[in-house]
């Protein structure tokens, strides 16, 4: 399911009047959002440590 433009903007603000509240959101989306001063993490950059972690005994 996908959200049009309209329904991001109704997103954005849900998410911003939430965290405005001291509220954490974790988002994981293919879409454009704004999350000003949010932190971003990627979880590619952990994918070497998850398989090394699977490797030893």
């Amino acid at each position: 399911m996908a959200l049009d433009r309209a329904g991001i903007g109704q997103l954005e603000a849900a998410i911003a009047d939430h965290r405005a509240g001291g509220g954490i959101v974790v988002v994981s989306t293919h879409a454009e959002i704004a999350l000003p001063g949010a932190s971003t993490l990627q979880l590619d950059d952990f994918a070497l440590a998850a398989e090394a972690e699977e490797i030893e005994p």
